[in-house]
């Protein structure tokens, strides 16, 4: 687990920095790779090349795809972070300790806590972890997790009378 954390630390910290529209064309680029060729899944670092401007239209169907993935892997990684099952406490405590720390090293704790927790491929589980970190990290897991209940369950617009 040690050797796999170092892995995401590492992996992540090329990913932080990005702009979320990059890590989205490289999540849509990653999912599509890993699933070419399953052997790929484990790798924490793998390198994927995102269309170049000459190649727009890829890069932004390759980027919806990625936000949509996102998208439907955030309710089920907000129940997972932020919610109250007792086989998922210990994985909690271990992220509320590591936002005390940098971005990367927050980031390195949710990769890893996907990765044991809901099976996800080491390639497609750095990504997303440095985007919920990147989206949503705030001082302490508490304060992330009431922004991200509410970015999932959006009070509705009141009526116009």
């Amino acid at each position: 687990m040690e050797k796999n954390k170092q892995l995401a630390r590492q992996s992540v910290e090329a990913l932080i920095d990005l702009p979320e529209d990059e890590l989205f064309r490289k999540l849509g680029v990653t999912i599509n790779k890993v699933g070419a060729d399953g052997t790929l899944a484990s790798d924490f670092a793998l390198s994927v090349q995102t269309p170049v401007p000459q190649e727009q239209g890829a890069a932004d169907v390759l980027g919806a795809f990625g936000r949509a993935y996102f998208n439907r892997f955030e309710r089920q990684a907000f129940n997972l972070l932020c919610g109250d099952d007792a086989s998922s406490e210990a994985d909690r405590d271990k992220l509320s300790e590591a936002f005390h720390l940098t971005k990367a090293d927050a980031a390195a704790a949710v990769t890893a806590v996907l990765i044991a927790q809901l099976a996800l491929a080491p390639a497609v589980a750095t990504i997303l972890g440095a985007l919920i970190v990147k989206l949503l990290f705030q001082p302490a897991l508490d304060a992330t997790c009431d922004v991200w209940s509410r970015r999932l369950n959006p009070e509705p617009a009141p009526a116009n009378a």
